[in-house]
């Protein structure tokens, strides 16, 4: 008797608990009651906002004032050294942080130097930071990403580890500094391969094209007025 009491109560947790896995909600980015009354944003970041992501964020959130700035090969750890690069911060409502496509050093304290500065330039601001893009094989000719030398850090398979263990780190320490921080390497794997912003996107490997740039923004706007059920 006490042995079928046992195997009904194992069943029942058993049930219990896979009921709720298969409906529990999925963790939001963002409360959408703190960015409802948002009116400005701005990005702050490196080569992929100079270079089409900045302007991808103009054209899709229309509703907000929005400017940025972006650096050729910039890191976080730039922004902190050189103060007057951090001068071209503009305080908004929404900071979208655009950083980790040139290294994430095994250095929490830089990063935590990196958003004390930012928020004690702009402590009003919901501070977003999306990280390191997921390398692909090039569709054009390509010195960022190699397809044929293993030994070389730049070997597609080698470059996708590294990355995902910058994408670990900011996960990691961000979370602690109340930044919310969005995977770019997670967002391009959850979207179809027909997408521009996915496993199959063009370019050289490394750069947003326009069109991928478009539809990263158009993500990111579902992750910050809506949330990550809608997105993955």
């Amino acid at each position: 008797m006490l042995k079928k009491s046992l195997l009904w109560i194992a069943a029942s947790v058993l049930v219990a608990t896979t009921t709720y896995l298969i409906v529990r909600p999925k963790k939001s980015y963002a409360l959408t009651d703190d960015v409802m009354g948002a009116t400005s944003l701005f990005v702050l970041g490196d080569s992929q906002t100079k270079r089409h992501l900045g302007e991808a964020y103009k054209e899709v959130f229309d509703n907000l004032d929005v400017s940025y700035f972006g650096k050729e090969g910039a890191t976080h750890e730039d922004y902190i050294k050189d103060e007057s690069l951090l001068d071209n911060l503009q305080c908004a409502d929404i900071l979208v942080i655009q950083l980790g496509d040139n290294g994430i050093p095994n250095k929490e304290s830089s990063v935590v130097n990196f958003i004390t500065k930012v928020k004690e330039r702009c402590p009003k601001s919901m501070i977003f930071w999306g990280g390191p893009m997921k390398p692909v094989e090039p569709t054009v000719r390509s010195n960022y990403v190699s397809m044929t030398d293993p030994s070389s850090f730049k070997y597609l398979p080698n470059y996708i580890e590294m990355r995902r263990t910058w994408d670990t780190r900011l996960s990691e320490w961000l979370q602690k500094l109340g930044v919310v921080y969005v995977s770019n390497i997670d967002l391009q794997e959850s979207q179809p391969t027909d997408a521009a912003f996915s496993d199959s996107r063009g370019g050289d490997g490394i750069h947003l094209d326009q069109p991928s740039a478009l539809d990263l923004a158009n993500l990111m706007y579902k992750v910050i007025f809506k949330s990550e059920q809608e997105v993955l």
